[in-house]
């Protein structure tokens, strides 16, 4: 039995609603992409801040862009061994740390 075999069982309309929903799901998935990769990061505490997150989830950039998503906060893209060195100058100067999820981490 082959797929094809499975979708002759359904109806014409199913197929038909089925396959307008995955094009339209993939349209609007790509837009919000396109959007999101033009549109910068709205000011914190801005209207926008909201509308962007949603764009942003829509855009499915919620892990390897956190940054981007999290309004306000910025990101250091550095190598394992000198991630210790940067931690330690951004504690010397004040600079708070955050974690993955945005809560305060602990002095190392």
């Amino acid at each position: 039995m082959q797929w094809s075999d499975l979708l002759g069982l359904l109806p014409p309309q199913v197929l038909f609603w089925g396959g307008m929903f995955l094009v339209l799901a993939s349209v609007l998935l790509n837009v919000c992409g396109f959007l999101r990769s033009r549109i910068a990061p709205p000011a914190p505490g801005s209207l926008w801040v909201r509308p962007y997150q949603l764009l942003s989830f829509l855009a499915f950039e919620q892990k390897y862009a956190a940054a981007m998503y999290k309004i306000g906060l910025t990101a250091v893209m550095t190598t394992r061994a000198e991630a210790p060195l940067l931690k330690k100058a951004g504690a010397d100067s004040g600079v708070q740390i955050l974690d993955s999820k945005g809560k305060p981490k602990a002095p190392t």
